[in-house]
């Protein structure tokens, strides 16, 4: 028996239409239908049948829905005599995960946002390459993640826009390109280059080298990070120009004169990032609570008169 799905059901069943039932859970349509059709054939009965303005019980769905609120009252019941002990020694869980940028600064200040309103949950922040996010949402280690995305991911997941990095160009104080108040992008691309990202993988800053190829000019990359700390060494011991998203992940050197972000007067790209969760696994209260949260702070486009944002 799935309890979740016959959970599921009785709210469908509450409003007799799937689209005002999936926008109650926050889910999409298409995984709320997948588990209903999960639940009808494991107990082999037709629940509803379609109509014009939403669905139908049929008498066997009402026979199943009058025995699933049964059920779940029962379940309650016995949650709360046997949670009622250790309540206070059993905090709420939210698990997140972020790549590598976005955990530095943004992730970390939402989290903090959402947990003032939610004193008693304990909070997991998984940060990684945009495989490792990807897996850690796909196995369900992850309830929601927020990540830079180049290509498609899994089918299995859901990915919804949530904002823009502007890409972020810096060397060590003892490179020459430091010593110019404003650079150009053909001085950037005589230094060989170090950028995030995985190698076998697309990444926005790969896109963007490859559009710049496609222009006449002859990008050299030296060196591919997946982990940040790893790239600012690589630029510290002038291995190249650092290219990545996110000012955050450059802060603390630049604060301390090790690091220097290069105005480039003809460089104003941006990569997207995307709020990713499972498409088949309902979330968690909490789970739901601070994926609202980000939908919320969804942030703004640049400002008028800057060119369109790179799609990777």
């Amino acid at each position: 028996m799935n309890l979740n799905r016959i959970k599921l059901f009785c709210i469908v069943a509450s409003h007799l239409n799937l689209t005002k039932a999936s926008q109650v859970l926050h889910v999409s349509q298409s995984s709320l239908s997948h588990q209903m059709s999960l639940l009808q054939s494991h107990y082999h009965v037709r629940l509803y049948k379609k109509t014009g303005r939403g669905i139908e019980l049929t008498a066997e769905g009402r026979k199943f829905l009058s025995a699933a609120k049964a059920i779940i009252e029962r379940f309650e019941q016995f949650e709360r005599q046997f949670s009622a002990r250790t309540e206070t020694d059993q905090p709420e869980s939210l698990n997140v995960g972020g790549s590598y940028g976005l955990s530095m600064g943004l992730l970390p200040s939402l989290l903090a946002d959402f947990q003032r309103d939610h004193a008693r949950l304990q909070i997991s922040l998984r940060t990684g390459t945009r495989t490792i996010v990807e897996q850690l949402v796909l196995r369900g280690d992850v309830d929601v993640a927020l990540m830079q995305i180049a290509g498609s991911l899994s089918s299995l997941l859901v990915s919804e826009p949530f904002g823009l990095e502007k890409l972020v160009v810096f060397v060590s104080v003892d490179h020459p390109l430091a010593r110019k108040p404003k650079v150009t992008l053909r001085e950037i691309l005589q230094s060989p280059l170090v950028i995030s990202g995985e190698r076998v993988f697309e990444s926005n800053i790969k896109n963007i080298l490859r559009g710049l190829e496609d222009k006449g000019y002859k990008p050299r990359i030296t060196g591919f990070y997946d982990s940040p700390d790893a790239l600012k060494v690589a630029v510290l011991k002038k291995a190249g120009v650092g290219l990545l998203y996110c000012k955050d992940v450059v802060k603390h050197e630049v604060q301390k004169g090790d690091l220097k972000i290069l105005n480039v007067e003809d460089l104003k790209l941006y990569g997207r990032t995307f709020i990713v969760y499972h498409k088949h696994k309902p979330l968690s209260v909490n789970a739901k609570l601070f994926l609202e949260l980000l939908r919320r702070r969804k942030q703004k486009p640049p400002c008028s008169g800057e060119p369109p944002p790179s799609n990777g």
